[in-house]
């Protein structure tokens, strides 16, 4: 199949199935229609039909978006909204681009990656500014904010668990204190377990009672012979 036109024809069909597919939930057979769709396109249309060949791949990566959404793979759906928003910068479509930059921004803020996702809110509250979109730059500002709020308050509750409770510097981590008090918290358990552990007739075999231990009272008395 080398004609153009049949294979367009034939890429669009499986991306009419795929949308189907995404639109009643299915998302993992749309992705795997979309990725046979992938290696077609990849395979059968000729490179020098870029602006075709740019177009095409578009509707594939929005439709494999979707998909991985729905299903709530939300690392492949980054991947794809980077390959997106990559394109779109290649064809200078700023007002595209600043619609993915806010979609990837979303999928690293499902993901938890609040660092990420602040970023790429600051970069879409440019872009919308910059295309006189007031909506769009309203709602990246906010998000922006509330990506720094949650952010801080990750990084103020880090903080609070690996401080020490009585740190010797301004460093929050105190390795030196940390590693002093380690050694000496070993030590204290090798001397208890040096004390408690009373090795059986078995050779080889040790054992470590508690006060629960349905054999403590055996152990105690083999100490006593000992």
């Amino acid at each position: 199949m080398n004609n153009l036109e049949d294979i367009l024809q034939v890429i669009c069909v499986g991306l009419a199935v795929a949308t189907f597919l995404s639109n009643t939930g299915r998302g993992i057979k749309a992705i795997e229609v979309c990725t046979e769709c992938l290696i077609f396109l990849n395979t059968k249309l000729p490179k020098k039909e870029f602006k075709f060949f740019n177009l095409v791949k578009i509707a594939i990566y929005k439709t494999l978006c979707k998909a991985y959404c729905i299903v709530n793979d939300y690392t492949n759906a980054t991947k794809y909204f980077w390959k997106l928003l990559d394109i779109h910068r290649e064809c200078g479509e700023t007002a595209n681009e600043g619609i993915i930059t806010l979609a990837l921004a979303h999928m690293y803020e499902k993901q938890f990656k609040y660092a990420e996702a602040r970023e790429l809110y600051k970069s879409a509250t440019k872009i919308m500014r910059e295309i006189g979109n007031r909506n769009g730059e309203a709602f990246s500002c906010g998000k922006f904010g509330i990506m720094s709020y949650c952010l801080g308050r990750f990084n103020s509750q880090y903080k609070h668990a690996a401080t020490p409770t009585k740190p010797a510097s301004h460093d929050i981590f105190n390795y030196s204190q940390s590693f002093s008090e380690l050694k000496t918290w070993n030590r204290e358990k090798q001397r208890n377990i040096q004390c408690d552990v009373v090795f059986s007739k078995v050779p080889g075999a040790s054992i470590t009672p508690t006060e629960k231990s349905p054999v403590c009272g055996k152990v105690d008395e083999q100490k006593c012979k000992l």
